[in-house]
């Protein structure tokens, strides 16, 4: 019907519900094999049927902390395994979760209320060995759940399409395509390298195997370590590995959070007749400063109203503090690059406001206040990016 419909007008008309619901597929893909390296046969038998919780508790520095945490796993069948008492567990994500958690809402909507029990798709290459689950990577399953699982053609289109418009070469300059095996050794080697995960523990999650009387080179880091201690330290992995990407996410401000912004300015001009200058804009609040002495570039403060004409002081310590984080990650402080990360979105954030700001005082849809009202500046706190 759509072609038809576009054939007939030459508009551009497309199932806005069918993207968002490959968006979600392609982004549970994605991230599952990101966060766990899983291969495309195990992908594909990820189900509603083989969820296993556990606790565990959190290691700080060497140390166990107070803090205990669940990690979710899935029960299921590596390479090279047939039978049912070979199945392993793999480490779902928290992210991963909630993407699943969203694809059964979907499934669900669409089943009357149930997640469908389908058989595995017959180009599946374990098909032989797998029986009819509630697989989550399914749509528009068939009564007698015959079909509906999606084969590894679909989920490479998934995975190409999550990630169109994004271009892949090798030192030599040459493209390449993205598949589930790259991103398992990307997810390896992210693990062991910029995040210090033992290689014992990655080889486990791996699921890396002896073969005859050789010995690959992962499994010589299993050591003493048990599958318990192995699965802990990767769940921590997993969370700082989704902390540091959402520190790279830009949140706008809406319409409110401007207006609280000029709000505050206001008030702050009305008690002392004036506005105090910081860093990359102002300050809006009226009282002490409530970040007592960690007000570093007034960074994360929620009173900070932005003025673009310091822009470039803001690229300027954004790039200071990303070096940074990339120092201590080499160094292998990654609590501490983690921290410093968070404040690199914190800036990348600031700019974006300055940038709207800007382009609404062009485009005349504002006048901010804080171009009406006198400011005293304090050259102790401004940090010219040129100096």
């Amino acid at each position: 019907m759509l072609c038809r419909a576009i054939a007939r007008t030459g508009a551009l008309i497309f199932d806005v519900e069918s993207l968002c619901r490959g968006v979600l597929f392609a982004s549970a893909l994605t991230t599952i094999a990101l966060t766990n390296g899983s291969r495309m046969s195990e992908l594909l038998q990820v189900s509603a049927d083989r969820f296993k919780v556990r606790p565990y508790a959190v290691h700080k520095d060497g140390n166990v902390a107070r803090e205990e945490r669940v990690m979710h796993l899935q029960w299921l069948l590596p390479k090279g395994k047939r039978t049912e008492v070979e199945r392993k567990l793999f480490p779902i994500s928290e992210w991963s979760c909630s993407l699943l958690r969203e694809i059964a809402q979907e499934l669900k909507r669409a089943h009357q209320g149930r997640i469908p029990v389908v058989c595995p798709h017959p180009r599946n290459t374990k098909v032989e060995d797998l029986s009819p689950e509630r697989y989550f990577f399914q749509w528009d399953a068939s009564p007698d759940g015959k079909s509906g699982a999606l084969q590894p053609e679909d989920m490479a289109s998934l995975l190409r399409f999550i990630l169109y418009g994004l271009e892949f070469r090798t030192r030599e300059g040459e493209p390449f395509s993205v598949t589930t095996h790259l991103l398992r050794h990307m997810m390896a080697n992210a693990a062991s390298n910029e995040h210090a995960v033992p290689m014992k523990a990655v080889a486990r999650v791996l699921h890396h195997e002896q073969r005859g009387d050789s010995v690959p080179v992962a499994t010589r880091y299993y050591g003493e370590a048990t599958e318990e201690q192995s699965l802990a330290v990767f769940a921590e992995f997993q969370t700082d590995l989704e902390v540091w990407a959402a520190s790279l996410l830009v949140a706008m401000p809406n319409e409110q959070e401007v207006a609280d912004m000029e709000d505050d300015l206001r008030e702050s001009f009305e008690r002392w007749h004036t506005l105090l200058e910081t860093a990359f804009g102002f300050c809006g609040n009226v009282d002490l400063c409530p970040r007592n002495y960690n007000r570093t570039l007034c960074v994360g403060c929620p009173y900070l109203v932005v003025d673009p004409r310091k822009r470039k002081n803001a690229v300027h310590w954004r790039n200071v503090y990303a070096q940074l984080a990339s120092e201590l990650a080499a160094e292998g402080n990654t609590v501490d690059a983690r921290q410093v990360r968070l404040q690199v979105h914190d800036l990348d954030t600031l700019v974006k406001e300055m940038d709207i700001t800007q382009q609404s005082i062009e485009d005349g849809t504002r006048k901010p206040v804080f171009l009406l009202l006198p400011s005293a500046p304090y050259e102790e706190v401004i940090v010219d990016a040129q100096a």
